[in-house]
């Protein structure tokens, strides 16, 4: 009985070769149609999650608060030297506040004045002890 059936789908295919491509090249077309006006995909990850739960609205109005946490972009300049790697920082950062439609914020956190002054604060006990010993001083 299945053998029957398959043979008969055969003869027809082969007896109306032309009608069936064209119906096939129709079907593709309406279903590449369907699934580019019906599907949709977002990257954006904030659209996830519900809005409206407790801990999302905090969230939201933390960002909304403090607007320079969002849609942060962090550079890294190397460079061959470290007045090199400072000047061409300088100069991105320069260029980038020019630009004030697409950045709202360039800020060189290393390059603040506290950091300059107090950085060795920020890092661990044995690294800043390292760092501060005098280059006669034994090492530990």
């Amino acid at each position: 009985m299945l053998t029957r059936l398959i043979v008969a789908t055969v003869a027809f295919c082969c007896r109306f070769a032309w009608l069936i491509v064209t119906a096939f090249l129709a079907l593709a077309g309406v279903s590449a149609h369907y699934a580019t006006t019906q599907f949709a995909l977002s990257t954006d990850s904030s659209q996830l999650i519900s809005t409206r739960l407790p801990w999302r609205q905090r969230e939201l109005a933390i960002d909304k608060a403090f607007p320079q946490r969002t849609d942060l972009i962090v550079v890294v300049v190397d460079a061959t030297t470290p007045e090199r790697a400072d000047a061409a920082a300088d100069a991105l950062a320069t260029a980038l506040q020019r630009r004030p439609e697409y950045f709202q914020f360039v800020r060189r956190p290393e390059a603040s004045p506290i950091l300059q002054q107090s950085g060795l604060l920020f890092l661990s006990e044995p690294c800043v002890a390292w760092r501060t010993r005098s280059p006669s001083s034994p090492r530990a």
